[in-house]
């Protein structure tokens, strides 16, 4: 059984070059983000978050209600991140534009077959920090976080930090695999999963957000032979993001 275990990923510095093959490509379906979820396969539930250590709606509320332990530890890393910022010049949330990968523990596979090892499925729950604070958003509040820069508006921002913190965590998932946390099964049953993210609460146009994720680049550690940059988004009418 694999145990709950925060992974954290800092975005790629802009002065690398990456060797990359693929970009992603986002595949809607009608379904609930939870749904269906084969215990044969390694499914990663990606989800925006604050940094602030809180879901308290939409698919951050539910993904506490079924990974309690997965929140504890999102929680207690953000709370840790805030008391090192403490005393630090300037208000700069180094977190947004970063990702914690959480590995949660799920069933055995079922009727394996002979002569094989049984192992567990897994279940990776992606935190995005795309803001840092957290909560519904007014027209006045949008004009005041625009504000805050001369140079980028809010909706930029988000979108910034939305592209580095999916980047670092494909990144992070070949780190998984180098350590031997995921193994070349794993990667090749790959299957992520996804709302359509910022566009509830944060209020971001997700037609814009879906075109500045086509454009993230895939390593090719992730690619050849299995999983092909494919991201599943999960639009039932009533879910909200």
């Amino acid at each position: 059984m694999v145990p709950t275990s925060p992974s954290y990923h800092k975005k790629t510095p802009s002065t690398q070059t990456p060797t990359l093959q693929l970009n992603l490509h986002l595949i809607t379906k009608n379904q609930n983000l939870f749904s269906n979820i084969s215990p044969d396969r390694t499914t990663i539930l990606i989800h925006a978050c604050n940094t602030r250590g809180v879901w308290g709606a939409g698919v951050a509320k539910e993904m506490k209600r079924r990974f309690p332990e997965a929140y504890g530890a999102y929680r207690a890393f953000c709370l840790e991140a805030k008391e090192k910022r403490k005393g630090k010049v300037g208000d700069e949330d180094e977190l947004v534009g970063q990702c914690m990968i959480t590995l949660v523990p799920s069933p055995v596979a079922s009727n394996p077959r002979p002569g094989t090892t049984t192992t567990t499925s897994k279940i990776i729950i992606a935190n995005l920090f795309t803001r840092s604070t957290y909560g519904p958003l007014t027209p006045q509040d949008l004009d005041h976080l625009d504000s805050l820069s001369t140079t980028n508006t809010y909706t930029a921002r988000v979108f910034n930090a939305t592209r580095s913190s999916l980047s670092a965590l494909l990144g992070g998932l070949v780190d998984l695999h180098t350590q031997g946390i995921l193994n070349d099964q794993d990667i090749r049953s790959l299957e992520l999963r996804m709302p359509k993210i910022n566009s509830g609460r944060f209020m971001v146009d997700w037609d814009s957000t879906r075109a500045c994720l086509e454009g993230v680049a895939v390593p090719k550690e992730l690619g050849p032979g299995g999983w092909r940059g494919g991201v599943v988004v999960c639009c039932l009418d009533d879910e909200e993001r």
